[in-house]
């Protein structure tokens, strides 16, 4: 709000619930803002954070401002300039991590509600993290005051609020660890066709097109979706590409009588006109997927893992799957070690530390994110010990995707811990105990 002269008209206190979406979804308002001098915005920043800028903006000095949001400005990338922000203009004051309950009936988001004085931040703060022991209808102040301890924000832009020795093991399992992108690996996104429909298929549709010509068979793929992905392996649901990347190469495909090397295939695309045709980025022929530059990858032997997942679900394959856009594809080198330690309970624990949620009861194993895994690096022996374990799954799994391989996944998990030195308090942390 500005008065007359222009100028913001300060407040004592300001109070609000702001709206949260990323700014990526609005992109001429993003454009805007990206022009407004807002230290808070990034492309990518939620619209929250430039909410927090605004409130500390207009509030006179020492004046109070409480704002429930959600609280993934604590782990998100884009969470490092509102962080930088708070420490340079205004103090929190108090800070309730709501993080494994819901306590707002609409909300779809784990969320927070801090209290901030407009000043610059040199002081230890209270935190709470909101968890299962609190009962509906009790007073949340009581339970702040009851359940909270001192936060002393870091140098570092990562700010861990929770309990002393989940910190202390989470630093520890850091400590002399390589970060994972630093291995031998690349990580990139499934397949994105611009148009599924047109594109991903069942085995009706694929035994149809193989009849019309058997040379249609040499572009059709087998796919893995997110939902098909278990722990190690996955179960194949009979679904499939039409991999027409490089493969339909008439460039002058609306000519009349033109040549066209797949006309079965190029029909039933064709049958998703005008649609298909109003993809972006699939080259001079619509009938091409998508451009992609990592093709040859998925043809590689893998890890696969779902965006959106409710646990570590990390599958090898070596079996020339495509994987769909819902998901993940890591090639390199070291990948059953690596396959080991992702699935591993200590992954689980550390990923649910600094990973971002959906608010709904699941993380979303995000490339930055994943890529972020500290990994000790295993003697020659801890090594082969762990591999020659995920070929015993991977064996059984093949056979029979469906087995219990429960007691080679708690070996794993064993060897795992002793990677990292783990006490048996530690481990208790991690298992929940």
């Amino acid at each position: 709000m500005l008065n007359d002269e222009g100028d913001f008209i300060e407040f004592d206190v300001v109070i609000g619930n702001p709206p949260y979406f990323s700014l990526s979804k609005v992109k001429e308002q993003s454009d805007y803002f990206s022009k407004a001098n807002y230290k808070t915005y990034s492309k990518g920043a939620d619209i929250y954070c430039l909410f927090y800028e605004l409130g500390g903006n207009i509030l006179k000095p020492f004046g109070f401002l409480t704002y429930i949001t959600s609280n993934s400005w604590l782990r998100a990338i884009y969470g490092e300039l509102l962080k930088k922000y708070f420490i340079n203009n205004l103090q929190p004051l108090a800070l309730l991590n709501i993080d494994d309950v819901q306590i707002f009936e609409e909300a779809t988001v784990e969320s927070n509600i801090l209290t901030l004085q407009k000043s610059p931040s040199t002081l230890s703060f209270p935190v709470s993290n909101l968890s299962n022991n609190y009962l509906f209808g009790d007073s949340l102040s009581e339970y702040f005051k009851k359940n909270n301890f001192q936060f002393t924000p870091p140098a570092t832009p990562e700010w861990f609020v929770g309990e002393q020795s989940i910190g202390l093991l989470k630093n520890k399992i850091e400590s002399e660890s390589k970060l994972l992108k630093d291995y031998n690996i690349r990580i990139n996104f499934g397949i994105k066709t611009g148009y599924n429909e047109a594109f991903i298929i069942d085995e009706k549709k694929k035994d149809e097109l193989i009849a019309l010509d058997s040379k249609n068979a040499s572009i059709i793929k087998p796919v893995i979706r997110g939902r098909d992905l278990k722990k190690y392996f996955y179960e194949f649901e009979k679904i499939y590409l039409i991999n027409t990347h490089n493969g339909i190469k008439s460039l002058n495909i609306d000519r009349v009588n033109c040549e066209i090397d797949f006309p079965g295939i190029y029909n039933h695309i064709s049958s998703f006109l005008p649609k298909v045709k109003m993809r972006s980025d699939m080259g001079k022929d619509w009938t091409n997927l998508k451009n992609c530059a990592y093709l040859e990858d998925f043809e590689k032997e893998k890890i696969i893992w779902g965006e959106i997942s409710d646990k570590a679900k990390f599958a090898y394959d070596d079996q020339k799957y495509f994987a769909e856009a819902t998901t993940f594809l890591m090639t390199g080198q070291n990948l059953k070690f690596l396959l080991a330690v992702l699935n591993s309970k200590v992954s689980e624990w550390y990923f649910n530390l600094i990973g971002t949620t959906t608010g709904m009861g699941t993380n979303r194993w995000k490339k930055y994110k994943i890529e972020m895994l500290p990994i000790k690096q295993p003697s020659d022996l801890q090594e082969k010990e762990i591999e020659n374990l995920v070929n015993e799954i991977l064996k059984t799994k093949k056979s029979y995707p469906n087995a219990d391989t429960l007691n080679l996944e708690n070996q794993i998990d064993q060897l795992v811990y002793k990677l990292y030195n783990l006490t048996e308090e530690e481990i208790k942390i991690v298992e929940g105990v």
